[in-house]
């Protein structure tokens, strides 16, 4: 997902998100208006170091680790969350693409961002 802002405020952003005990969103489903917590699926999120940024610094990039949980959490309700708590709002639709999918016990107990071994 990209965001025009710096690397640094989306920094400050995913601290204060991941520090939460809980965000709450709303979604529109076919049974209505559902609210959920966005925070309780996020395992991890961070920003992608700048370098990995191209060709723009006040864009930032953010990789999270989503478990499915009930109901699913889906990463533009994170952003929803971020940008209702947190003022940050991407100023086009966020990109968004799976890396990987499983069961949390694929992962070896641990949380992977994708490109990342287990240690």
């Amino acid at each position: 997902m990209r965001f025009e802002l710096g690397p640094a405020a989306a920094g400050r952003a995913v601290a204060e998100f991941l520090a939460r005990d809980e965000a709450p969103v709303e979604r529109l489903t076919d049974k209505g208006v559902r609210r959920f917590d966005a925070r309780a699926a996020v395992l991890e999120m961070r920003v992608s170091e700048p370098s990995a940024v191209i060709g723009n610094e006040d864009c930032a990039i953010l990789r999270m680790v989503v478990l499915h949980t009930a109901p699913a959490v889906r990463p533009e309700d994170v952003v929803t969350a971020l940008r209702g708590q947190d003022g940050i709002a991407p100023s086009s639709p966020p990109m968004i693409t799976r890396l990987a999918q499983g069961q949390r016990a694929q992962l070896t107990g641990q949380a992977l961002l994708a490109g990342e071994g287990v240690s």
